[in-house]
């Protein structure tokens, strides 16, 4: 069997801090992002391992970014409405601010074999073969 993908490319385009630097590692379940530890207690978000990305989006999640806020049903003040806005432009930010791509030109090939010979030989002799 054998079977590629584009090369994942994850890139942060503002350093996540503390507490948001944990939410971002949590959000990823195939731990592609880690912790820095930047000495006097402070923490920052890394991109450890890219290869492991899967493009799932689950790090563009709006819950993983701030508390997510249940629509009021009462009726709203003002300074409520203005306090509304600025989450949702931090959630906005959160999204804005991990950029997920594809690399168009980078290939991740993979081959398995049933064992009766290495994938190393199954390739060689494909490409022999072309």
């Amino acid at each position: 069997t054998a079977w590629y993908r584009m090369l994942p490319e994850v890139i942060l385009l503002k350093e996540f801090e503390d507490e948001q630097a944990v939410n971002l590692v949590k959000a990823c379940p195939k731990k592609v992002f880690d912790i820095e530890d930047m000495g006097k207690g402070r923490k920052r978000a890394t991109v450890a391992r890219p290869r492991h990305c899967t493009l799932c989006r689950e790090c563009l999640r709006e819950e993983f970014g701030v508390p997510i806020i249940k629509p009021k049903v009462e009726p709203v003040k003002d300074e409520d409405k203005d306090e509304e806005k600025e989450t949702q432009i931090e959630r906005k930010e959160w999204i804005d601010n991990v950029a997920l791509h594809r690399v168009k030109n980078h290939f991740i090939f993979k081959i398995e074999s049933t064992g009766s010979l290495p994938p190393e030989v199954l390739f060689t002799e494909a490409v022999k073969i072309l």
